[in-house]
């Protein structure tokens, strides 16, 4: 059993889950699941079946109220599920990148009991063929400038979604370049903190987007993805960086121009 999730790597804070990541020699059924949340007086208990997608089958329940108590969720595994989602990840020709959280729960959890050596292993270093997928997945970064559209239109709360899909990729970009599993966009400050091969000062530069105007913050964010590229270039030359230069720069211009008369 691993403890993951923010507790795990010791991020936790008052609204924190607890998340456990349990490994079993054959699958549990729920006679043997549900006996654990009754042991420990749980309320709202939910027993969630095997998907296939997931390599797993998952419970939650609350210590206390619902709401108001600590929420546990816990995911359940065979050693087979474990093997076959990290093979998924590290080995296949096109990984499933979403399976990231899981490869960085086995690297960065807390062990409670028994011996995962066996995934935890597999984990030690970051696949470069997989930080290549990574970055090509994220690194595509489409229509940046719809951001004027949302400014002329009035739409702050589509600006904030367009600039934080860009803050998110740079940080995707940022973690598979420093060969950091993605934990999962709860804590980027965080998750940017220490990272070896990234945008300087990236944490703090984008923090400070979300304090500045429209055209200001759309620079600073430009020259973000940028430097990004950059690092790239030198890292994973593999990966087309000019056309992912080539998208993220297209430019459209309103039609028809300010100085035409209609």
């Amino acid at each position: 059993m691993l403890c993951a999730g923010s507790t795990g790597r010791g991020d936790a804070d008052r609204w924190s889950d607890l998340e456990l990541l349990t490994v079993w020699s054959t699958s549990p059924d729920d006679g043997q699941r549900r006996p654990v949340a009754d042991a420990v007086g749980a309320s709202a208990v939910r027993l969630f079946a095997y998907d296939p997608a997931e390599f797993g089958s998952a419970d939650d329940f609350w210590l206390g109220e619902p709401g108001r108590g600590l929420l546990v969720e816990v995911g359940h595994a065979t050693a087979a599920d474990a093997t076959a989602a990290l093979d998924r990840l590290l080995v296949d020709a096109e990984p499933d990148i979403s399976l990231l959280t899981v490869a960085s729960a086995y690297a960065s959890g807390q062990l409670m009991c028994g011996d995962l050596s066996t995934w935890r292993d597999r984990v030690r270093s970051y696949p470069p063929d997989l930080a290549a997928a990574v970055i090509r997945r994220h690194g595509q970064i489409d229509n940046f400038w719809r951001w004027q559209i949302f400014v002329e239109r009035r739409d702050p709360y589509g600006l904030r979604t367009h600039f934080a899909r860009v803050a998110r990729a740079v940080s995707h970009i940022s973690c598979a370049l420093s060969g950091r599993f993605w934990p999962g966009g709860k804590w980027p400050t965080r998750t940017l903190d220490g990272l070896p091969v990234a945008p300087v000062d990236l944490a703090e530069r984008l923090a400070a987007v979300d304090t500045m105007r429209p055209a200001a913050a759309a620079n600073a964010l430009a020259d973000l993805v940028d430097e990004a590229y950059d690092l790239v270039e030198l890292r994973h030359p593999a990966v087309d960086v000019d056309r992912l230069r080539e998208i993220f720069q297209f430019g459209r211009s309103p039609w028809p121009p300010a100085n035409v008369i209609t």
